[in-house]
């Protein structure tokens, strides 16, 4: 499929449209602009923030897609059968553009899908999952809004398909077409190609998308999807439980976390139970996730690793740049993500913090985050993420066969040294989850560069329990149902964070956030309001350029 398009670059002669290089360049059009669906490299804090109690729940299965499934289905790489008469495995629909498709994250009606050809004859697509490329169809010449609508089609695409790579869409406008390609570092599309004139180019690429393997297309041969989903770390297979996280974005980490057994039925034995984290991982980082959790192996509350391994894809390293050469990344004047698929096996298998089954459940657990977060700290590394998603608790057997609830802390994507150069945050920058974010760094993105410290992520600990005693109102993640006006609103709505950052220090001065806290919780108001008090006290005294009131004590405990 990329030798079919040759991409156009108007200030390039040499670059002449042709559809049997491989030449490659910034295409005609503008790009979409800054915030656009390709464009988002900042997975959690791209979680519709109204969303993340909800989603926080391991408990809740969450189905995988499979509504192909059987045992020709295209999901998990499928069959590239052909019938003894040479039907075409797949088919082009247009049954979508009238009713919305089931699993996708909105109303969407795609204008025509390429779906597998149903055992029964019929050409009604089922699900979003059962879609392996799109088109859009418009007169309008003006290419910008049908590029937007190419990107929410192509999100939909991933969201329902976790076993997807990467996708082609194709649109059609004023009698000319385009080819788009989304992966995990953005989009990339063709110049527009005459439909009278150009012909045969679009016949090759209906041709390819019907006949050829579907890993062609974008999925993933690791990760099975048919009959009980499987997903694959190097040589062994793991079964899939539920899902646990996911982030809903085309360009970034792409993180999905799911808890997996070796054998089914799972069972409650912590040696058949694990964790799964699939990520595309930007392979100019300085440490990576594994080798930070390696340097914290003998810390408690920490996850271990177990397994790692990088995707592998026709023999290569799953990633970006197989679509990306180096040839093609030269006639783009900004950088673009080299992103790498990794996957980790994770032990212990931990729930979210607030499945707890008391308010002093959740407050022990959370002190044993702030232990483990101390003790990683002082080993040299700082966590930068401290949020909902990232607290979690298990249960830990002791020798003597009893049981106790501990805290976890998990994901260590931003994490980096204490005194390493990453640690600043300038404009343009954004580590952590937005409605846990300390105040100065919320500013810092919009103004003067600021190091992350130990004292923000104390911060956002604080936050962290604002948000737990205001969302949650009982155990097993059980969230209030009233439809209360709640001053934390403030902390994710919109996209101004200096207002944010404004919103948060005046809830700290005010203490209006206390009103907001269930009946469940309101044991813990007296601590969220001294805490509010001490965090009160850093803000004005970050204001003065003062010394931060929430800090460490190195030999205390």
């Amino acid at each position: 499929m990329d030798a079919l398009i040759r991409y156009y670059d108007d200030n390039d002669p040499s670059a002449t449209p042709s559809l049997d290089g491989t030449e490659a360049s910034s295409p005609t059009d503008p790009a979409p602009d800054q915030s656009s669906l390709s464009s988002s490299t900042d997975d959690t804090a791209s979680i519709p923030t109204t969303s993340i109690p909800a989603t926080s729940n391991p408990d809740v299965s969450v189905p995988i897609h499979s509504s192909s499934s059987g045992p020709h289905s295209d999901c998990g790489g499928g069959s590239t059968r052909t019938s003894q008469r040479g039907t075409p495995p797949r088919l082009w629909s247009s049954a979508a553009a009238v009713q919305p498709l089931s699993g996708g994250i909105a109303n969407l009606k795609p204008d025509s899908v390429l779906i597998r050809r149903p055992a029964d004859g019929t050409t009604q697509p089922l699900d979003w999952a059962d879609v392996l490329m799109t088109a859009e169809l418009t007169s309008r010449t003006n290419t910008l809004e049908l590029t937007s609508q190419v990107e929410y089609k192509a999100l939909a695409m991933f969201d329902a398909q976790p076993n997807r790579a990467f996708s082609y869409s194709l649109s059609f406008h004023a009698g000319q077409y385009r080819l788009y390609m989304y992966d995990r570092a953005g989009g990339v599309y063709s110049r527009s190609y005459d439909l009278h004139e150009s012909p045969l180019p679009l016949l090759r690429i209906l041709c390819a998308t019907a006949f050829a393997p579907a890993s062609w297309l974008g999925m993933d041969d690791t990760f099975d999807c048919r009959l009980h989903p499987v997903i694959t770390v190097d040589a062994t297979q793991y079964f899939i439980i539920a899902k646990c996280f996911s982030s809903s974005v085309i360009r970034g980490r792409a993180t999905n976390v799911w808890f997996v057994a070796k054998s089914i039925p799972a069972g409650s034995d912590p040696n058949n139970i694990f964790v799964v984290k699939d990520s595309w991982v930007n392979v100019e980082r300085q440490l990576s996730e594994e080798q930070i959790l390696e340097a914290l192996k003998d810390v408690e509350c920490v996850p271990k690793v177990k397994e790692a391994w990088t995707v592998q894809r026709d023999g290569q390293d799953d990633s970006t740049s197989l679509r990306r050469p180096a040839a093609f990344m030269s006639h783009f004047q900004r950088p673009c993500d080299h992103r790498t698929r990794r996957r980790l096996v994770l032990t212990p298998a931990g729930r979210p913090i607030t499945h707890a089954a008391s308010p002093l459940e959740v407050v022990t657990c959370l002190l044993d985050l702030v232990i483990a977060h101390k003790r990683i700290w002082l080993l040299g590394i700082l966590h930068r993420d401290i949020s909902i998603n990232n607290a979690m608790m298990y249960e830990e057997v002791l020798p003597d066969g009893t049981v106790r609830v501990r805290g976890l802390l998990v994901d260590f994507d931003y994490a980096t040294k204490v005194d390493g150069s990453n640690c600043t945050v300038g404009p343009g920058d954004r580590t952590g989850t937005l409605p846990f974010m300390a105040v100065e760094l919320l500013r810092a993105v919009n103004n003067k560069p600021v190091k992350h410290t130990v004292a923000h992520d104390l911060e956002s600990f604080v936050y962290l329990l604002c948000w737990i005693v205001t969302f949650f109102a009982g155990p097993e993640s059980r969230l209030r149902k009233d439809s209360t006006k709640l001053a934390i609103e403030g902390w994710y709505t919109g996209n101004d964070l200096l207002a944010i950052a404004n919103n948060k220090e005046g809830c700290m001065a005010s203490a209006s956030h206390l009103e907001g806290i269930t009946s469940y919780y309101r044991v813990l108001s007296a601590c969220v309001g001294m805490l509010s008090e001490l965090l009160r006290s850093q803000l004005y005294a970050q204001r003065l350029a003062h010394g931060p009131a929430l800090n460490y004590f190195v030999g205390s405990k």
